[in-house]
């Protein structure tokens, strides 16, 4: 897509950031609104545009005025947050949990290199008692 600067300046200097993210950046359309409190102060996140899972939000404090570096900190950790909470972090309960899966799936298992009390070499004793294969490297 051709950014047309001619165009997003009027947008930006009036900020009709919606537009600006819509018709010239390409962007999603995306009407959310989320409360988050900071302090004594509630403030209002308007989403605005989203593309590829991140969204453009913009904020509303009670008055017009730009809050406080502190607090402008926790919003923007607090928002963060609520963006990617749905989102599955790996660990090594659960990446122990998915090889154990795949490997109760699999009709035989290939492991090149198993530490000794480790994870793997676990694995390796219950693959034998379930009965499958281990090839050998």
């Amino acid at each position: 897509m051709h950014f047309d600067f001619q165009r997003a300046r009027p947008l930006l200097q009036s900020g009709n950031l919606a537009n600006l993210f819509v018709e010239e950046l390409g962007w999603e359309p995306c009407r959310q609104k989320l409360t988050l409190r900071a302090g004594e102060t509630d403030f209002v996140f308007t989403a605005i545009a989203e593309k590829r899972r991140f969204t453009a939000w913009l904020c509303a404090g009670a008055d017009a005025s730009l809050p406080d570096h502190t607090t402008r900190l926790k919003l923007d950790r607090a928002l963060t947050q609520t963006s990617f909470e749905h989102l599955n972090r790996v660990t090594a309960q659960l990446a122990s949990r998915r090889n154990e899966l795949v490997a109760a799936l699999a009709d035989e298992v290939f492991i090149a290199h198993a530490a000794a009390g480790g994870h793997l070499e676990s694995l390796t004793r219950r693959l034998r008692l379930w009965g499958i294969p281990l090839i050998k490297p």
